[in-house]
């Protein structure tokens, strides 16, 4: 009788042990069984990195079946705060999308007014974010965005139209294969050097840089060949080292090369060139200048540089 006592209290906890170890066991797979779906669910979340350089994505879980269904959800994730802190997301809420309609092959986006707050490449990658993502729903190839129930323009007054999810690339750096052409307003000189001229300067844009960026390169390489009786207003070593705006107000921080006198210009003339230029783009009204990071009193001796500065129609003689 006591042997079976002694067998029993060792058979007993052994068989506790073996069902107790395949339940953690069979938990465990179940669990990485889960995760495995969850990571090969194909399903992509597209949004800005954190420095909006670049378009990144995410895994992303999605429940639905049909198309309308999908979109829906794909839409919320991209007006959600993205799982990789410092990533930005897509839609911001500064932004709303008033409706969305779905028409054979073409999802139509359509925002309010805000939506023309984004600009430059801030605007374009977040354009391309929401193009990518919800291209991934089957009978979605083109997505089209609308502003007040109107066609979004690009910056030469031309709607964007249709885009599909092959006129973007992935982690593109900033750079997409999607180009617009743009017309920017410069303002040089002329044979004077007292007056500045306009002109309207067409250039093949893909955003890889903003068009305030865009603005100082052109003002820099000088007028176009073709453009008899204009004249540069910057030295040609003149180089932006960073430019951001907020608010209204364009920051540019040029080098010291800025501060070099061109022979027969004026410094009102050098000044608001770049004044002028900058404030014919959407959303500035004024700039701020500073040289290598530092802010001067006076530009060359003659002209206080330390506040803000509006546009100057005064200096502006019409090209005809």
């Amino acid at each position: 009788m006591g042997k079976k006592k002694w067998w029993k209290r060792l058979v007993v906890p052994a068989i506790l042990i073996c069902v107790l170890t395949a339940v953690i066991i069979g938990a465990a797979l179940e669990m990485k069984k889960e995760a495995v779906t969850e990571a090969d669910t194909g399903w992509r979340l597209y949004c800005v990195n954190n420095t909006e350089t670049a378009v990144v994505s995410e895994s992303f879980s999605v429940e639905g079946d049909e198309t309308e269904e999908i979109i829906k959800e794909l839409l919320i994730g991209l007006s959600e705060e993205p799982d990789t802190f410092g990533n930005m997301r897509a839609l911001p809420d500064t932004v709303s999308m008033k409706d969305w309609s779905l028409e054979g092959n073409q999802l139509t986006l359509n925002f309010d007014a805000n939506y023309t707050s984004l600009t430059g490449i801030s605007e374009i990658l977040r354009r391309t974010a929401v193009v990518k993502t919800l291209c991934q729903a089957e009978g979605v190839e083109y997505v089209a965005f609308t502003v007040g129930g109107q066609p979004l323009m690009d910056s030469n007054a031309q709607p964007i139209g249709l885009m599909a999810s092959s006129d973007f690339i992935d982690n593109t750096g900033g750079e997409t294969n999607y180009t617009q052409t743009v017309t920017v307003t410069l303002f040089f000189t002329g044979e004077d050097g007292k007056t500045l001229k306009q002109s309207r300067h067409q250039i093949e844009f893909d955003g890889a840089i903003s068009l305030e960026e865009l603005v100082i390169q052109q003002l820099t390489a000088g007028p176009l060949p073709e453009e008899e009786g204009l004249y540069p207003t910057l030295p040609a070593n003149t180089r932006l080292i960073k430019i951001s705006k907020k608010d209204g107000i364009c920051y540019v921080d040029l080098n010291a090369a800025f501060l070099e006198k061109l022979p027969d210009i004026s410094d009102e003339v050098a000044v608001y060139s770049v004044v002028n230029s900058l404030v014919e783009i959407s959303g500035i009204n004024r700039v701020q200048f500073t040289i290598e990071g530092e802010a001067q009193k006076t530009y060359r001796e003659t002209l206080a540089f330390d506040g803000m500065f509006e546009r100057n129609l005064d200096l502006v003689e019409s090209i005809n």
